[in-house]
């Protein structure tokens, strides 16, 4: 049984009167998981009142599957509530691993725990004191909203002070989100709406962020709704930039903590929009989940919502990067026969992917339809072709394709210059040091100039590796080319 546990000691003991103890849903078929949580943290295992200090403890178990789906929606469950950096993750047997890996252990646990103390002791002094810190690294505010949040500590008078230190922090979506998301924890809801007014007259926008204090997978359907509800009414109610970028970023979050059901509802209660339904088919693709993604597109139809470029180009994406291109271009059959025009980027999606599972001749064939659909080929498609033949370790036929893109009349100058360069960086990062450089140099005698960051790269990596007479002919055959 892999178990992970993810703690680390705070400065502040937990309210022994205030602890909510509630628990996650089941969040995976596949896996039996049961996820508690706190108030404050994931699980609050042997809680001790007289100490001065804490632990937020999160223990998973997840059969022997690191990498299954509970473990993940724990993720976002933490992204959207707390800091990764308040965290310290340490693996209680190997099978853990995979996880401990994602979460970031650099701490600044010292500075954070400085300002939480001045912020919380609510002083008269409080402004000078804060001033005195030369608190300026938008990281670093972050993690102190977020710390804040936890501990459920009012921050209103922490962000009027910022606001007048560093104005530029209180246009950021995340810093205004955290606050907004701190009324929430209060149970402020007077506060919230006044502060989303200000707001929206200054054109800010929410993410995601702003709904972490939602009881979502912890409580019934029932009272999740009505939570939604409440939150909905709000933005309602304020409107504007926030109203429009709250819905959009409560449906998102709602998605990631693979909470559906819940998404739909909140489409339900304010608008059918395509834009909304494709937060859920990205998921739902990114989760593999292509049999709803396609179900959730017959859905759309009947509510008269058409499936846009943008929605087939995510089931489309998803398929490619499982292996099933076959299937992912009768998506794109069916897309044409539906009378949505495909993009370029739906075209480079199949000419990458093809070319990256050796099928060099069905990426030209996409290529083909590309342009016999009106979709004018662009310098990203030329790099879609030259990536999929590298990455399927087709190096010659990398190689090749340059050389047949750059003798074509109708390929710009400038697109040959940057082709060129693209694969002279492929190959440069995949340790091929001579043959960059032999590219270069077949591209000064050209009289092609090399993307300037790549020369430098490649001009370095000689030097490094003794090849300086390389690097200096190279640099002289730059320099003339500069020169002329």
């Amino acid at each position: 049984m892999g178990v992970l546990k993810i703690c680390k000691k705070l400065r502040y003991g937990l309210n022994p009167y205030k602890t909510h103890y509630t628990s996650l849903s089941t969040v995976s078929n596949a896996t039996n998981c049961r996820i508690s949580s706190t108030g404050y943290s994931l699980f609050h295992q042997n809680f001790n009142p007289k100490s001065s200090s804490s632990y937020l403890t999160s223990i998973i178990s997840n059969g022997s599957n690191s990498n299954s789906q509970a473990a993940k929606n724990l993720l976002g469950f933490l992204r959207y509530n707390f800091s990764f950096k308040l965290f310290y993750s340490s693996c209680i047997n190997s099978s853990a691993k995979t996880i401990s890996n994602l979460i970031n252990t650099e701490l600044s646990i010292g500075d954070i725990n400085c300002i939480i103390d001045i912020i919380r002791g609510d002083g008269i002094d409080m402004e000078f004191r804060l001033n005195s810190i030369g608190l300026n690294q938008l990281k670093l505010i972050l993690d102190v909203l977020c710390s804040l949040n936890i501990l459920e500590v009012p921050v209103l008078r922490f962000f009027t002070w910022l606001k007048d230190a560093h104005p530029s922090y209180c246009r950021n979506a995340n810093i205004c989100s955290l606050v907004v998301a701190n009324c929430g924890f209060l149970g402020d809801y007077a506060a919230m709406l006044k502060l989303l007014e200000d707001f929206r007259n200054q054109q800010i926008c929410l993410s995601e962020k702003a709904f972490g204090f939602l009881s979502i997978s912890c409580t019934s359907v029932e009272n999740a709704k009505k939570s939604i509800t409440e939150v909905v009414e709000i933005l309602n109610e304020v409107g504007g930039s926030c109203r429009n970028s709250g819905i959009h970023s409560l449906v998102e979050m709602l998605c990631s903590l693979n909470e559906f059901d819940l998404a739909k509802y909140v489409i339900e209660i304010t608008e059918e929009k395509v834009s909304y339904y494709n937060l859920l088919v990205k998921h739902m693709c990114s989760r593999g989940q292509f049999e709803d993604a396609q179900n959730l597109f017959e859905e759309m139809r009947r509510l008269r919502c058409d499936p846009d470029c943008k929605t087939y180009n995510y089931l489309i994406s998803s398929l490619c990067k499982q292996g099933n291109i076959d299937e992912a271009f009768s998506v794109l059959q069916d897309m044409l026969s539906r009378n949505c025009s495909p993009n370029l980027i739906s075209f480079e999606i199949l000419i990458h992917f093809a070319c990256r599972y050796g099928r060099p001749d069905q990426a030209v064939m996409f290529y083909d339809l590309m342009v016999s659909s009106n979709v004018k080929p662009h310098l990203s498609t030329h790099y879609a072709f030259i990536r999929g033949y590298f990455h399927s370790q087709q190096f010659k036929e990398a190689y090749r394709y340059v050389i047949r893109t750059a003798a074509e009349d109708k390929c710009s100058h400038c697109w040959v210059q940057e082709i060129y360069s693209v694969l002279a960086s492929l190959h440069l990062k995949n340790g091929d040091l001579l043959f960059a450089y032999s590219l270069l140099v077949e591209m000064l005698g050209k009289g092609l100039k090399p993307k300037h960051s790549v020369f430098l790269r490649v001009n370095k990596c000689l030097h490094q590796t003794g090849h300086a007479k390389c690097a200096d002919s190279l640099k002289a055959l730059y320099d003339s080319q500069v020169a002329g």
